[in-house]
């Protein structure tokens, strides 16, 4: 999903093809069934997965692998951060909050994030 809410073409695709997957399984227990798995099976994805399907880079990529800078790069392991997917659960604020890193930086790990296909985790309380 976009910043706006709206479901980017990638995304839609992987909606598709689990709609897809429960329909052919639909004609084998009943098409109602079917699309309920599929559903199911929907909500049970986490977003990460959702973008994992279509980014670069697998969730559990180190992130000396990304090309951060020394500054980005401390401040991140700092925090705990080692994965790709420890990055991207974490949400602008999260970072914001990591002594070293100030709204450049933050904004270079967006970049980064956008570039291999994920994006940051949502703020909740500023959505």
């Amino acid at each position: 999903m976009t910043e706006d809410q709206t479901v980017t073409p990638d995304v839609q695709a992987a909606i598709n093809s689990l709609y897809r997957q429960g329909f052919e399984a639909g004609r084998a227990q009943g098409y109602a069934e079917g699309i309920a798995a599929a559903r199911k099976h929907l909500t049970e994805l986490t977003s990460p997965q959702l973008q994992e399907a279509n980014a670069s880079m697998p969730l559990g990529t180190p992130i000396e692998r990304l090309g951060f800078s020394t500054r980005v790069y401390n401040g991140l392991k700092r925090k705990g951060v080692h994965t790709l997917g420890d990055l991207v659960g974490l949400s602008y604020m999260d970072l914001l909050d990591v002594r070293d890193l100030g709204v450049q930086s933050v904004m270079t790990i967006r970049s980064k994030v956008e570039s291999i296909g994920y994006t940051l985790c949502k703020d909740p309380d500023y959505q």
